[in-house]
Protein backbone atom coordinates (compact mmCIF):
# COMPACT_ATOMS: atom_id res chain seq x y z
CA UNK A 1 0.00 0.00 0.00
CA UNK A 2 1.38 3.41 -0.95
CA UNK A 3 1.39 6.65 0.96
CA UNK A 4 -1.83 8.66 0.99
CA UNK A 5 -2.08 12.27 -0.17
CA UNK A 6 -5.03 14.41 0.89
CA UNK A 7 -5.91 17.84 -0.48
CA UNK A 8 -7.36 20.44 1.87
CA UNK A 9 -8.33 24.07 1.73
CA UNK A 10 -4.79 25.28 2.41
CA UNK A 11 -2.27 22.51 1.63
CA UNK A 12 -1.61 18.82 0.97
CA UNK A 13 -1.26 16.24 3.72
CA UNK A 14 0.93 13.16 3.21
CA UNK A 15 0.12 10.14 5.39
CA UNK A 16 2.81 7.47 5.64
CA UNK A 17 1.16 4.13 4.86
CA UNK A 18 3.46 2.26 7.25
CA UNK A 19 3.61 4.51 10.31
CA UNK A 20 0.50 6.65 9.87
CA UNK A 21 2.60 9.78 10.43
CA UNK A 22 1.31 12.94 8.79
CA UNK A 23 3.38 15.52 6.97
CA UNK A 24 1.84 18.83 5.89
CA UNK A 25 3.03 19.99 2.48
CA UNK A 26 2.29 23.68 2.07
CA UNK A 27 1.29 24.95 -1.32
CA UNK A 28 -2.09 26.66 -1.27
CA UNK A 29 -5.66 25.59 -1.93
CA UNK A 30 -5.39 21.94 -2.93
CA UNK A 31 -7.89 21.19 -5.71
CA UNK A 32 -6.54 18.00 -7.27
CA UNK A 33 -3.61 15.58 -7.49
CA UNK A 34 -2.35 13.05 -10.05
CA UNK A 35 0.65 10.70 -10.14
CA UNK A 36 2.52 10.12 -13.41
CA UNK A 37 4.40 7.04 -14.61
CA UNK A 38 7.58 8.24 -12.85
CA UNK A 39 5.72 8.53 -9.51
CA UNK A 40 5.87 12.33 -9.61
CA UNK A 41 2.89 13.97 -7.89
CA UNK A 42 1.36 16.75 -9.99
CA UNK A 43 -0.84 19.11 -8.01
CA UNK A 44 -3.46 21.62 -9.08
CA UNK A 45 -3.93 24.63 -6.84
CA UNK A 46 -6.02 27.75 -7.00
CA UNK A 47 -3.06 29.59 -8.50
CA UNK A 48 -1.38 27.04 -10.76
CA UNK A 49 0.45 23.72 -11.04
CA UNK A 50 3.22 22.24 -8.91
CA UNK A 51 4.95 18.89 -8.70
CA UNK A 52 6.42 16.84 -5.86
CA UNK A 53 9.17 14.23 -6.31
CA UNK A 54 8.84 12.81 -2.80
CA UNK A 55 11.35 15.26 -1.37
CA UNK A 56 10.78 18.75 -2.76
CA UNK A 57 7.97 20.79 -4.29
CA UNK A 58 8.41 22.78 -7.48
CA UNK A 59 5.67 25.38 -7.74
CA UNK A 60 4.77 28.09 -10.20
CA UNK A 61 5.03 25.79 -13.24
CA UNK A 62 2.00 27.52 -14.75
CA UNK A 63 -0.18 30.11 -13.09
CA UNK A 64 -3.66 29.31 -14.40
CA UNK A 65 -6.09 28.32 -11.61
CA UNK A 66 -6.62 24.54 -11.84
CA UNK A 67 -9.92 22.70 -11.43
CA UNK A 68 -8.80 19.14 -12.30
CA UNK A 69 -5.66 17.26 -13.34
CA UNK A 70 -4.80 13.84 -14.82
CA UNK A 71 -1.79 12.08 -16.36
CA UNK A 72 -1.76 9.63 -19.27
CA UNK A 73 0.47 6.65 -20.08
CA UNK A 74 2.82 8.85 -22.10
CA UNK A 75 3.44 10.96 -19.04
CA UNK A 76 1.48 13.91 -20.43
CA UNK A 77 -0.29 16.11 -17.88
CA UNK A 78 -3.84 17.26 -18.65
CA UNK A 79 -5.46 20.09 -16.67
CA UNK A 80 -8.78 21.88 -16.66
CA UNK A 81 -8.33 25.57 -15.95
CA UNK A 82 -10.76 28.25 -14.86
CA UNK A 83 -10.94 32.00 -14.40
CA UNK A 84 -10.52 33.30 -10.84
CA UNK A 85 -13.24 35.95 -10.51
CA UNK A 86 -11.50 37.49 -7.51
CA UNK A 87 -7.99 37.96 -8.93
CA UNK A 88 -9.00 37.99 -12.61
CA UNK A 89 -6.26 35.48 -13.43
CA UNK A 90 -6.61 32.50 -15.75
CA UNK A 91 -9.40 31.52 -18.12
CA UNK A 92 -11.62 28.51 -18.65
CA UNK A 93 -10.27 25.75 -20.90
CA UNK A 94 -8.04 22.69 -21.31
CA UNK A 95 -4.24 22.50 -21.30
CA UNK A 96 -1.69 19.70 -21.83
CA UNK A 97 1.95 19.35 -20.84
CA UNK A 98 3.84 17.00 -23.20
CA UNK A 99 6.95 16.65 -21.04
CA UNK A 100 8.69 19.77 -22.25
CA UNK A 101 6.13 22.46 -23.07
CA UNK A 102 2.59 23.46 -22.12
CA UNK A 103 -0.05 23.90 -24.79
CA UNK A 104 -2.01 27.12 -25.04
CA UNK A 105 -5.46 27.07 -23.45
CA UNK A 106 -7.92 25.13 -25.65
CA UNK A 107 -11.38 26.67 -25.66
CA UNK A 108 -14.54 26.40 -27.73
CA UNK A 109 -13.23 29.37 -29.73
CA UNK A 110 -9.99 27.58 -30.69
CA UNK A 111 -11.39 24.03 -30.78
CA UNK A 112 -15.06 23.94 -31.84
CA UNK A 113 -15.26 20.21 -30.95
CA UNK A 114 -14.94 21.10 -27.26
CA UNK A 115 -18.46 21.14 -25.80
CA UNK A 116 -17.84 23.75 -23.10
CA UNK A 117 -14.95 25.84 -21.79
CA UNK A 118 -15.66 24.82 -18.19
CA UNK A 119 -13.70 21.58 -17.59
CA UNK A 120 -15.03 19.83 -14.48
CA UNK A 121 -13.12 16.51 -14.49
CA UNK A 122 -10.71 14.41 -16.57
CA UNK A 123 -10.40 10.62 -16.81
CA UNK A 124 -8.03 8.46 -18.85
CA UNK A 125 -8.88 4.90 -19.92
CA UNK A 126 -6.70 1.84 -20.66
CA UNK A 127 -6.33 2.89 -24.31
CA UNK A 128 -5.05 6.33 -23.24
CA UNK A 129 -8.22 8.02 -24.46
CA UNK A 130 -8.85 11.27 -22.59
CA UNK A 131 -12.39 11.65 -21.22
CA UNK A 132 -13.15 15.29 -20.50
CA UNK A 133 -16.11 16.28 -18.35
CA UNK A 134 -17.57 19.73 -19.03
CA UNK A 135 -20.61 21.77 -18.10
CA UNK A 136 -22.29 20.53 -21.30
CA UNK A 137 -21.26 16.87 -21.43
CA UNK A 138 -18.33 14.65 -22.32
CA UNK A 139 -15.58 15.03 -24.92
CA UNK A 140 -13.19 12.21 -25.81
CA UNK A 141 -9.72 12.75 -27.27
CA UNK A 142 -8.70 9.45 -28.87
CA UNK A 143 -5.21 8.36 -27.74
CA UNK A 144 -4.73 11.91 -26.52
CA UNK A 145 -4.25 13.20 -30.07
CA UNK A 146 -7.54 13.43 -31.99
CA UNK A 147 -11.00 14.67 -31.05
CA UNK A 148 -13.45 11.77 -30.90
CA UNK A 149 -16.94 11.20 -29.51
CA UNK A 150 -19.05 13.93 -27.94
CA UNK A 151 -21.85 13.10 -25.51
CA UNK A 152 -24.03 16.05 -24.60
CA UNK A 153 -25.59 16.52 -21.16
CA UNK A 154 -28.27 19.00 -20.03
CA UNK A 155 -26.49 19.37 -16.68
CA UNK A 156 -22.77 19.61 -15.80
CA UNK A 157 -20.68 16.46 -15.58
CA UNK A 158 -19.44 16.18 -12.00
CA UNK A 159 -17.16 13.12 -12.08
CA UNK A 160 -15.73 10.33 -14.22
CA UNK A 161 -14.64 6.81 -13.19
CA UNK A 162 -13.20 4.21 -15.57
CA UNK A 163 -13.28 0.43 -15.15
CA UNK A 164 -10.67 -2.03 -16.37
CA UNK A 165 -13.35 -3.69 -18.57
CA UNK A 166 -13.79 -0.45 -20.52
CA UNK A 167 -17.01 0.76 -18.89
CA UNK A 168 -17.10 4.46 -18.09
CA UNK A 169 -19.17 5.90 -15.24
CA UNK A 170 -20.28 9.51 -15.54
CA UNK A 171 -21.84 11.46 -12.68
CA UNK A 172 -24.10 14.45 -13.31
CA UNK A 173 -26.55 16.47 -11.24
CA UNK A 174 -29.46 14.36 -12.49
CA UNK A 175 -28.16 10.79 -12.88
CA UNK A 176 -25.33 8.28 -12.77
CA UNK A 177 -24.60 7.09 -16.31
CA UNK A 178 -22.74 3.97 -17.45
CA UNK A 179 -21.22 3.96 -20.94
CA UNK A 180 -20.53 0.52 -22.41
CA UNK A 181 -19.37 0.90 -25.98
CA UNK A 182 -22.13 2.94 -27.64
CA UNK A 183 -24.78 2.06 -25.03
CA UNK A 184 -25.64 4.48 -22.21
CA UNK A 185 -27.53 3.31 -19.11
CA UNK A 186 -28.82 5.93 -16.67
CA UNK A 187 -29.36 5.20 -12.98
CA UNK A 188 -31.60 7.39 -10.82
CA UNK A 189 -33.30 7.05 -7.47
CA UNK A 190 -36.53 6.34 -9.32
CA UNK A 191 -35.25 3.29 -11.27
CA UNK A 192 -32.50 1.82 -9.08
CA UNK A 193 -31.16 1.63 -5.55
CA UNK A 194 -29.38 4.97 -5.97
CA UNK A 195 -30.13 7.21 -2.99
CA UNK A 196 -29.89 10.55 -4.82
CA UNK A 197 -29.79 11.75 -8.44
CA UNK A 198 -27.13 14.46 -7.86
CA UNK A 199 -23.79 12.62 -8.05
CA UNK A 200 -20.65 14.24 -6.65
CA UNK A 201 -18.09 11.44 -6.99
CA UNK A 202 -17.63 7.86 -8.18
CA UNK A 203 -14.79 5.44 -7.46
CA UNK A 204 -14.33 1.81 -8.54
CA UNK A 205 -12.55 -0.53 -6.11
CA UNK A 206 -10.45 -3.60 -6.91
CA UNK A 207 -13.52 -5.86 -6.80
CA UNK A 208 -15.37 -3.72 -9.33
CA UNK A 209 -17.77 -2.23 -6.78
CA UNK A 210 -18.81 1.36 -7.50
CA UNK A 211 -18.74 3.75 -4.54
CA UNK A 212 -20.98 6.73 -5.19
CA UNK A 213 -20.95 10.02 -3.31
CA UNK A 214 -24.27 11.88 -3.47
CA UNK A 215 -24.93 15.57 -2.88
CA UNK A 216 -27.50 15.39 -0.08
CA UNK A 217 -27.83 11.79 1.12
CA UNK A 218 -24.36 10.38 1.63
CA UNK A 219 -22.66 7.35 0.03
CA UNK A 220 -24.03 4.21 -1.59
CA UNK A 221 -22.35 1.29 -3.31
CA UNK A 222 -23.25 -0.60 -6.46
CA UNK A 223 -21.93 -4.14 -6.06
CA UNK A 224 -20.26 -5.86 -9.00
CA UNK A 225 -22.29 -9.05 -9.20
Amino acid sequence: MGDIYIGSGSNFIKIDATTGNRNTINGGTAHCLATNKDNIKWAGWGYGVGKYDGYNWQTGIIYDPIECIATDKKGHIWVGTYRDNITGSGRYGLRRFNGSTWSSVWTTATDPDLLNDTITCIGIDNQDNIWIGTNSGINVINNGTQWGNKIGSPTPVTCIALESNGDVWIGTRTALNKITGTQITSYRASNSGLIDDWILSVAVDKKGNKWIGCYLKGVCVLLDE
